[in-house]
């Protein structure tokens, strides 16, 4: 029996890293496997593949760049003020991602798919609306943040495969991007 658990705790811990790969884990999907765990039930699959009920939290975003400056130099700065800052130009690296997520849910509940113009960010809230240029070719699109990511080092946006193509950084992997926040 003991190595049963182990192994329920197993499958949920494999679940658990599953679910926050491919998108923002609900706390329902992970509720439902602890609870057949500790109650030594089965884990209805059907459950586990409706849609989830996906809430997107109210997040403020402070833009005032001298604001965004004072508060991310100031030491004694709450972690929620530093979370809200969300600058309304950022520089840095963005990736492609296609395949391996098309058709699986994303962050904000939608389904997935390569082909349309949307883009995965850590912070900015989920259905903002953003323009990225390629920095190297200066091409640019306007894409919708539906996702959350990435998450391999220092990169700043993940993009579909759909709008990798159109920044003309497919074959690369990665670029150097612009992003500007539309609405």
């Amino acid at each position: 029996m003991k190595a049963l658990k182990i192994l329920a705790f197993l499958v949920a811990s494999m679940l658990l890293i599953h679910y926050s790969l491919a998108s923002t884990l609900d706390s329902q999907v992970f509720s439902k496997v602890i609870d057949s765990v500790t109650n030594n039930s089965t884990i209805d699959e059907d459950s586990l593949n409706r849609p989830l009920n996906f809430q997107q939290t109210d997040v403020s975003i402070i833009k005032d760049k001298q604001l965004v400056d004072d508060i991310l130099t100031n030491n004694t700065a709450s972690k929620l003020e530093k979370e809200q800052v969300v600058k309304s130009e950022q520089t840095g690296l963005a990736s492609w991602y296609g395949k391996t997520f098309h058709g699986r849910r994303t962050a904000s509940g939608e389904v997935y798919d390569m082909y349309k113009m949307t883009a995965a960010h850590k912070k900015l809230p989920l259905n903002t609306k953003i323009r990225v240029t390629n920095l190297k070719n200066n091409k640019s699109v306007t894409l919708k943040v539906n996702d959350r990511g990435p998450y391999i080092g220092k990169r700043i946006l993940d993009v579909s495969y759909a709008a990798a193509q159109e920044l003309g950084f497919v074959s690369k992997g990665v670029a150097k991007v612009k992003v500007e926040i539309l609405k």
